[in-house]
């Protein structure tokens, strides 16, 4: 193993366990048995890092947000996906359709639940984290809720839909799709290659 990766998850543990009133170098020494010069350190990358934070009162260390983040959104999606699990289902049932629910992070639709219809010929819909924002109903839905700065940021990463939806190759001609879809509160999407037809 290596000494300073092991050394740096012992200082970890040691901020998640001091909460948010934080801990003195000191102590964070004592319970990781480290040297204090070799916590400061490790602490002074951590901070660096933004996974340790500097309380500026009491010069305390505690939990940075970058540590904070780690493994929240897994967890709410997965507390997202169970709590709308009922009607999800009951929506396939009641449509024979395959019915998912997406979300957006970080410039990603995450698709976190699925429910496959029991037709014969169906389109199948895993559970996925890509950029399909302008080839599918959940995407469009999903752009159509971002504010400005949020949208540029996935446009950056995406490019204009172009030929994908209506030669839109303008900022300002996207924002008009979106905001008719805002107003319909539905996206109705045919995929010009097959018969699929997805409403979101």
């Amino acid at each position: 193993m290596i000494q300073s990766v092991v050394r740096a998850l012992r200082l970890l543990e040691a901020l998640d366990q001091a909460g948010d009133a934080g801990a003195a170098l000191s102590s964070l020494a004592e319970r990781t048995e480290l040297k204090a010069p070799t916590a400061h350190n490790l602490l002074r990358t951590l901070v660096g890092t933004g996974y340790a934070a500097q309380l500026p009162h009491s010069r305390s260390y505690v939990l940075g947000e970058s540590a904070r983040k780690l493994g929240h959104g897994r967890f709410l999606a997965t507390a997202l996906a169970q709590a709308a699990g009922p009607a999800v289902k009951a929506l396939r049932d009641q449509f024979d359709e395959t019915v998912l629910l997406a979300v957006y992070r970080d410039a990603k639709r995450h698709t976190i639940l699925t429910r496959e219809s029991h037709q014969e010929v169906r389109v199948g819909a895993g559970q996925a984290v890509d950029g399909l924002f302008y080839s599918t109903a959940t995407g469009r839905l999903l752009l159509s809720m971002l504010d400005d700065t949020e949208l540029e940021k996935c446009v950056t990463n995406l490019g204009f839909p172009g030929d994908e939806w209506n030669s839109t190759a303008s900022l300002t001609e996207l924002q008009t799709h979106l905001a008719g879809i805002r107003e319909a509160q539905l996206v109705r999407y045919h995929r010009p290659s097959s018969d699929v037809l997805a409403l979101a």
